[in-house]
């Protein structure tokens, strides 16, 4: 963001957007795990990514690539974006949540320390973070897609439609309704609406049509477990 928020109400209305963002990040890291195993090859490494192995049996491996001043890393564990001189962030998966991360070093994976995690607390941190956010989101629909343009849009619906019957799925948007929230998030995290407003929104004017075309004049059309 090129500005500070400037008052609580927008505090409250970044913690809720980057809250949705959070969901959007979990149900990532399944794709980029989805990306490492393609029968065609990981698509990670094809994408320019670095390979670091784990270093035990346990664990997966580590992909590291530069944006801007610092580089992502992604595991399955985590991902971040870590920068030299000023602080980067970390997604915890198991924790579910972004934190702010001063070292330009990536967390060891599943040993990092509670006191190194730093959660936002000032209407600054809340705008650092947020504008971090857009940097990443601006480089992942740029990696979205690449994957598209290599594999069609099916690939990712499909994978989308997966890992929806998981008894622990997180809910989110499917990839097409995904990435444009994601470009409006980009454009204003304060003024992109509730990721499942924006979802509801989007089937009511999908549905109403098709009421009006079939002569139905009351009632509602149940949302999926999304809404």
């Amino acid at each position: 963001m090129s500005e500070m928020v400037a008052n609580d109400r927008e505090v409250a209305r970044l913690f809720h957007r980057l809250s949705d963002l959070e969901d959007c990040l979990y149900l990532q890291l399944y794709y980029w795990g989805r990306d490492v195993m393609h029968a065609h090859g990981n698509q990670l490494v094809t994408h320019g990514f670095e390979r670091i192995a784990k270093k035990t049996k346990e664990g997966t491996s580590r992909y590291r690539i530069e944006l801007g001043d610092g580089l992502i890393e992604l595991h399955g564990w985590c991902l971040g974006w870590y920068r030299e001189g000023q602080p980067g962030f970390v997604f915890v998966r198991g924790r579910h949540r972004l934190f702010l991360w001063d070292s330009p070093a990536p967390p060891q994976p599943e040993c990092v320390a509670r006191e190194s995690l730093r959660a936002p607390v000032s209407a600054e941190d809340w705008s650092l973070l947020a504008s971090m956010m857009q940097n990443f989101v601006h480089w992942m629909l740029g990696y979205e897609s690449w994957v598209e343009a290599q594999h069609g849009g099916g690939y990712r619906s499909s994978i989308f439609r997966e890992y929806d019957k998981l008894p622990n799925a997180m809910h989110w948007l499917p990839p097409e309704v995904q990435r444009e929230w994601l470009e409006l998030f980009l454009h204003n995290p304060l003024t992109v609406p509730a990721a499942r407003r924006f979802l509801r929104d989007k089937m009511r004017r999908v549905v109403e049509p098709a009421r009006i075309g079939c002569g139905w004049n009351s009632g509602s059309s149940r949302l999926t477990k999304h809404s």
